[in-house]
């Protein structure tokens, strides 16, 4: 051969002058080294390409012995991208294929590309989307350091996980630090206490849950005109009363004699009937603490049923249960009045009479005392009547026109009957006096 890159006259095969290799018709590169042929392009006659005349060429002589594979392309590589062939020819000498390297490196930095592209679209979500990097972190299981990831944490201290069937278990509830909204749902009397069942719920919204734990919750009674009928103090710290997010507790509450100012068979029904609505205050909103000599029972608002629930405490402010039980002695009076007008006519029997300040039985009597007797009696005596002397003509003829008189209610056509009537009860003379109003 002479000329670069020239073929065989007798087989019209080429061969790369730089290192050897078998060249195909249609190669303008050579496979093995990459080197271009000379001849591209020129006119073949009779199957042979001239070489470029202007550039005269050294003979090549063919190498007889096997050509080395370039270190950078290791022999026997499983991909196939360079194999060793034998070039026919003078000396018979074998050379190595060119590799598919070109192809192959193209192909391999269009797939980092893409990676690279792809791993920038990840980081790029994680840091604006957060609930992209919520997922991702879920789904791939790497630590979400993103402000979600603080938000949930934040969110989660101090809470109470609450699940369900077919919920995610993972969901946080805060438990609810504010004073519970509570619904009256009955009252009525056991004995002298004054028993109110309640509906208690959460007032935090409907993604917190119910935990009344407060050792002195203030809990008022009051009436449309924000008359005070019941106040006192209760314990909820042995027996919490709880709910899960979206749900109430009933409860059951007890208010001592001391600790309630009407009288419930006449405030629901008939003409003192009136609404009453209840109102709370934790322990560091209300005044004082709860007096745990005072509490007893179980407020029952775990499981939502009634039992002989929790017993109050008086609340510190003597002032304020000394006004409520004024208010409630006027209120009695005046519901009271229209009934003790028809002993104008006939007889009855008189109690008791006493006024603020008197001291009698031992001890100078207040508002709360008086009160405390009413019940006392109206309990011994339901159709007892509570009247101001002042306005009826038995006292003011007397010159006793200052007390609050109670009677037994009970009608008797003459005063026989109605002495009769107080030996019966066991009463002293001195402690049922028959009169009438006239």
């Amino acid at each position: 051969m002479e000329g670069e890159s020239q073929g065989s006259e007798e087989t019209g095969m080429r061969y790369c002058s730089e290192c050897g290799a078998r060249l195909g018709d249609d190669d303008r590169f050579c496979q093995n080294c990459g080197h271009e042929r000379e001849d591209w392009g020129a006119t073949v006659v009779d199957g042979v390409a001239p070489a470029p005349a202007a550039v005269p060429q050294a003979p090549v002589t063919m190498p007889t012995q096997p050509i080395p594979l370039p270190e950078n392309s290791p022999a026997g590589a499983s991909d196939g991208s360079s194999m060793a062939g034998t070039v026919p020819g003078a000396g018979g000498g074998t050379v190595v294929a060119a590799p598919a390297g070109g192809r192959d490196r193209l192909k391999t930095g269009i797939i980092a590309a893409v990676a690279v592209l792809a791993v920038l679209v990840m980081v790029l979500a994680m840091t604006f989307i957060p609930p992209t990097r919520m997922w991702m972190a879920r789904t791939f299981g790497f630590a979400d350091g993103g402000a979600a990831s603080s938000a949930e944490s934040s969110a989660s201290s101090g809470s109470a996980k609450t699940g369900s069937s077919g919920s995610d278990d993972s969901l946080t509830v805060e438990v609810c630090e504010k004073a519970p909204k509570i619904d009256l749902r009955s009252f009525d009397t056991e004995g002298s206490n004054l028993v109110v069942k309640v509906r208690i719920t959460q007032s935090c919204g409907s993604k917190s849950s119910l935990r009344l734990d407060d050792d002195a919750t203030r809990i008022t009674l009051t009436d449309a005109d924000g008359a005070v009928f019941a106040d006192a103090l209760f314990d909820f710290s042995g027996d919490p009363v709880t709910a899960k997010s979206g749900s109430s507790a009933n409860a059951t509450i007890v208010y001592l004699p001391s600790q309630y100012w009407f009288v419930p068979s006449e405030t629901s029904s008939g003409s003192g009937a009136r609404t009453i609505s209840v109102s709370c205050k934790l322990g560091q909103e209300s005044s004082g603490s709860a007096d745990s000599s005072g509490s007893s029972g179980s407020s029952s608002g775990s499981s939502g049923s009634d039992s002989d629930g929790l017993s109050g405490s008086d609340s510190s402010d003597e002032q304020e249960r000394e006004d409520a039980a004024k208010a409630a002695i006027e209120r009695q009076i005046a519901h009271d009045k229209p009934r003790a007008s028809t002993f104008l006519t006939t007889f009855t029997n008189q109690l008791s009479s006493k006024n603020y300040g008197m001291y009698a039985e031992g001890h100078t009597w207040n508002y709360q005392q008086i009160w405390q007797q009413y019940l006392e009696l109206k309990l011994k005596h339901p159709k007892i009547l509570l009247v101001w002397s002042g306005d009826w003509p038995t006292y003011q003829k007397t010159g006793t026109t200052m007390y609050y008189v109670m009677l037994s209610g009970e009608a008797f056509s003459n005063e026989s009957d109605a002495w009769n009537w107080c030996d019966a009860q066991g009463y002293e003379f001195k402690d049922c006096i028959v009169v009438d109003l006239s």
